[in-house]
């Protein structure tokens, strides 16, 4: 069994890793303990937590003295800190790390990373959370069913409000960081991570008289390798929430997933049109993809042997590499990507 260490104790942390943890520990108690540890350094409202199996702790220097090797690690602090983060937690020990998305900033980051990865031998995860979706994996079978699986356009879109947010946390500098890793993570899962961005853009965040400067919406276009092409296109600014995937397939049917818009309610649709855009069928599932990705984590992570799941270092590296180029189409970063990380193992050693 498993114990669970809270790095940064933000919307991430509490809302989502938090609820998560206890959701999947009822569903599944042999895999994690009841005890989870918060670290949250210089928050005011620290000894609040000390209420339903909640450890807090001001670093993690700390918690480490009650919190050994056992414990998976989640860092759920803004981007810009991961390395550092996850360096701490490698020196005092710590293997298990699950790392919130974007799992960095830069390609160096990634690169330095991995080499964390090779000095200490750890094992690390990415949140994304689409990828352990019940509606993903139904998704994922039509592709892989030929010859209907033949596909020609996907679009994966993202619309929700984050007004109050983005107002009261600067952390991300852009929309690209926010929901658009997610749904890169989305595309590269279902059809590959041989794709080129041919196209990217932000927009800023105007509201109340205040300009947030690219924090409004971002959009991706990703040429792939069979010639299909691909939208992710995710709005921070829209007054309804949605998230949703749409696949047209060679032989003119169309598919719609509709993702969980919010954690209130885990149900997922799938929408399936026949070439005359006639609806075939309609079917509403149970589905909690955040719940699933920590049930397959954990499980992972307790045997220590066989393949990760999909949502590993390796992996994002490919998403890491689309949002690098597409911040550098969208005129956000100026520099070349890092040398292939096999390249660079050397630099912690």
């Amino acid at each position: 069994m498993l114990r669970s260490l809270i790095v940064g104790f933000g919307r991430a942390g509490r809302d989502l890793h938090l609820r998560c943890l206890r959701k999947t520990r009822a569903e599944h108690p042999h895999l994690i303990s009841p005890e989870i540890g918060v670290v949250a350094e210089g928050e005011p409202y620290l000894n609040d937590l000390c209420v339903g199996g909640i450890r807090p702790f001001g670093s993690l220097v700390e918690a480490r003295q009650v919190f050994g090797e056992d414990s998976v690690v989640h860092i759920c602090t803004p981007p810009a800190t991961h390395f550092d983060v996850l360096r701490e937690a490698a020196e005092l020990g710590y293997r298990r790390l699950i790392v919130e998305k974007p799992l960095a900033c830069t390609m160096d980051e990634v690169s330095q990373i991995r080499a964390l990865r090779a000095r200490y031998k750890l094992q690390i995860m990415v949140v994304a959370t689409w990828l352990s979706s019940s509606l993903t994996a139904r998704l994922k079978a039509m592709l892989a069913a030929p010859p209907t699986g033949a596909w020609t356009k996907m679009s994966i879109q993202q619309l929700k409000p984050r007004f109050s947010q983005t107002l009261n946390n600067r952390s991300h500098t852009s929309a690209l960081e926010v929901e658009i890793p997610h749904q890169v993570a989305l595309s590269l899962y279902l059809t590959g991570t041989n794709v080129e961005v041919t196209a990217a853009s932000c927009s800023d965040m105007r509201v109340n008289g205040t300009t947030v400067p690219l924090m409004g919406s971002a959009s991706i276009v990703l040429q792939h390798v069979d010639g299909q092409s691909s939208l992710l296109h995710s709005d921070l600014t829209a007054p309804v929430r949605e998230r949703s995937v749409e696949i047209i397939f060679a032989d003119g049917r169309r598919v719609v997933g509709y993702y969980p818009s919010e954690a209130k309610d885990s149900f997922s649709q799938l929408h399936v049109y026949d070439g005359e855009n006639a609806l075939v069928s309609r079917d509403v599932f149970f589905d909690d993809p955040l719940s699933a990705f920590l049930a397959e984590t954990y499980s992972y992570f307790e045997c220590g042997a066989g393949d990760p799941p999909p949502s590993n270092l390796d992996f994002h590296e490919a998403v890491m590499s689309v949002l690098w180029e597409a911040k550098r189409q969208s005129g956000l970063v100026s520099a070349t990507p890092a040398a292939p990380s096999a390249e660079r193992d050397h630099v912690l050693s």
